[in-house]
């Protein structure tokens, strides 16, 4: 039977990672992307609550631990396939895919980091307008777009944010939110009241968008029917946790998020839970790295 297994490279990987080189426990560390640092790629904004911060991006944090001490040990491009419960411990699927190898091995313990991905946002005439006026990023992609119309979609920080970031580009901008209200941070929608540029629909999703000249958008349709004359579409609809295949299936929470208790442990026995796999509510940097500190004490303590 292998020893321990922490699985992702994101800032709860890092730090459970960390944690357990300090308390001199051994352990296996893989990431199925090639690069370090998960979900600090989507993001563009200061950051604080990590002692090497320092206010910086995510994306620039993220670059500053790729030679870094922080990744010493971890393997890229391994990711886990499935987990099984088996008497004494997990048995779990590791798949190489420039290998195309899959190794099995049975873990007396596993600790998933493995974050969120950008949800799926599937709407009509959508498919074929990637890169051509459907986006994701306003930060990657804003500046093709700067001085149109254009449409941000959701309602949460990132799509607030990114409606505020092309306002600044000299866009009009309509925001568009299926509820009745943001779920945005106060500071962001402080910032948005105070910006004419931003127009907000709510109660209100895009149903199809149309391409014009050049198979390039030239429109969204509304579920009121209205048609907005835009550019640029950014979709800002959220994210879904990332969970391999589990047997059996652990308790997860309405969307979909791993249940833990205090100590990061999920219903399945020795199967742990840090970061933004285990709930929407932690996301920020200093909620990730402090939960995922305490799920390495944990793990420490059971050594």
């Amino acid at each position: 039977m292998s020893g321990l297994l922490v699985v992702g490279g994101g800032m709860a990987g890092i730090t459970v990672a960390a944690e357990l080189r300090r308390a001199e426990v051994a352990f296996t560390w893989v990431e199925a992307d090639s690069r370090l640092g998960g979900a600090l790629h989507r993001v563009f904004n200061p950051l604080f609550g990590w002692p090497e911060g320092g206010g910086r991006s995510g994306v620039e944090l993220a670059a500053s631990m790729e030679d870094s001490e922080a990744c010493a040990g971890l393997e890229r491009g391994c990711r886990v396939a499935s987990i099984d419960a088996v008497a004494g411990g997990l048995h779990v699927g590791l798949e190489r895919p420039a290998t195309s190898v899959v190794t099995w091995s049975v873990w007396s313990r596993v600790v998933l980091c493995t974050g969120t991905r950008p949800r799926p946002w599937e709407v009509p005439g959508t498919a074929g307008l990637w890169g051509q006026g459907v986006e994701l990023s306003t930060h990657g992609r804003g500046a093709a777009y700067a001085g149109e119309a254009v449409a941000v979609v959701g309602g949460g920080d990132a799509a607030v944010e990114g409606a505020l970031r092309m306002a600044a580009k000299g866009c009009a901008v309509w925001l568009i939110v299926r509820g009745a209200t943001l779920r945005a941070s106060p500071r962001f929608v402080e910032a948005l009241a105070a910006t004419p540029a931003i127009e907000v629909r709510y109660r209100c999703e895009v149903t199809a968008v149309v391409a014009g000249s050049q198979d390039k958008l030239s429109e969204v349709v509304l579920s009121d029917g209205e048609r907005l004359p835009v550019r640029g579409l950014f979709v800002r609809v959220g994210v879904d946790p990332v969970l391999p295949s589990i047997r059996p299936v652990p308790e997860l929470d309405a969307g979909g998020y791993l249940r833990v208790d205090e100590t990061g442990e999920s219903s399945v026995p020795s199967l742990f839970g840090a970061g933004e796999v285990t709930s929407p509510e932690v996301s920020q940097l200093r909620a990730v790295t402090e939960q995922a500190l305490r799920v390495a004490r944990a793990v420490c303590s059971g050594r």
